[in-house]
């Protein structure tokens, strides 16, 4: 069986993920993602590497790679990658016109069709809605407790703390967390899971909501057993910083858990 990239992988998991979440309707291309709300979505970290086009971007972190594996895997798959389309009238390749909310020419090229071949496009798309995906998502992505809890830490000090590994598995959960907790909402953002706050984009130029690992992990699972990717996302929260600071503040000397500030702010 042919392996699939990380940069692959992370797409994939977007793709199911909106499949999932009934965004995009086999009928209507028009809810197909994008090219450049696909990369929104991706939040490639600045360090990824980038093309002229957000088409090109895509190609390099992901894109190609999906569609070789999908075209490469001994059994016959749906051709998934056909939900990414361009927007414009735009043709990246050779800049002349070509249909919105359709895929570019190298989807039609990469499974040997006709760039026009707008029929077995659709049906592919269909066909790639209504396929369980889940047996070729990985399951073996497992994480302990010390990766939880330094997944909230922004303090250089409890970085440094943590050893090289628990670092490379926290920032991995933070990805996964964010990318979940993104695809879960109603518009695709991150918002606070007490005050609902999204980080303005025309004002800021980074992601400011934090990734913040509740109090009852005191309750998880001693230390050493393993964790499943669900059950240690569910130990965690979005928040924005101002939330994820009161947690601390409740008089007392105490903290709150997050339900529990969530319902201080419905009550106010």
């Amino acid at each position: 069986m042919p392996e699939l990239s990380e940069k692959g992988l992370r797409l994939f998991r977007l793709l199911v993920s909106q499949i999932e979440a009934s965004r995009i309707s086999a009928h209507d291309p028009k809810t197909f993602l994008g090219y450049g709300q696909t990369l929104d979505l991706l939040n490639l970290p600045p360090g990824a590497t980038r093309g002229p086009t957000d088409g090109k971007t895509l190609q390099l972190n992901g894109l190609n790679d999906l569609a070789r594996w999908i075209r490469e895997h001994p059994k016959r798959l749906p051709r998934l990658t056909g939900l990414i389309v361009s927007k414009t009238k735009y043709d990246e390749e050779d800049g002349g016109y070509r249909m919105p909310d359709v895929p570019g020419k190298g989807y039609f090229r990469e499974y040997k069709k006709d760039i026009e071949d707008w029929t077995w496009w659709l049906k592919e798309s269909e066909k790639s809605l209504a396929f369980d995906w889940s047996p070729y998502l990985p399951t073996d992505e497992m994480f302990d407790l010390e990766d939880i809890k330094h997944v909230g830490f922004v303090s250089e000090g409890a970085e440094r703390e943590a050893t090289g590994k628990v670092r490379q598995r926290s920032q991995k959960l933070r990805e996964f967390a964010r990318e979940h907790f993104r695809n879960q909402s109603r518009d695709q953002k991150l918002h606070c899971a007490v005050c609902d706050w999204t980080t303005p984009a025309f004002l800021l130029d980074r992601e400011i909501i934090e990734i913040h690992h509740e109090q009852a992990i005191r309750l998880a699972p001693k230390e050493g057993r393993k964790l499943t990717l669900k059950e240690a996302l569910s130990m965690l929260f979005p928040l924005c910083p101002t939330c994820h600071r009161m947690l601390d503040a409740k008089p007392g000397d105490g903290s709150f858990t997050v339900p529990q500030l969530r319902a201080e702010f419905e009550e106010t």
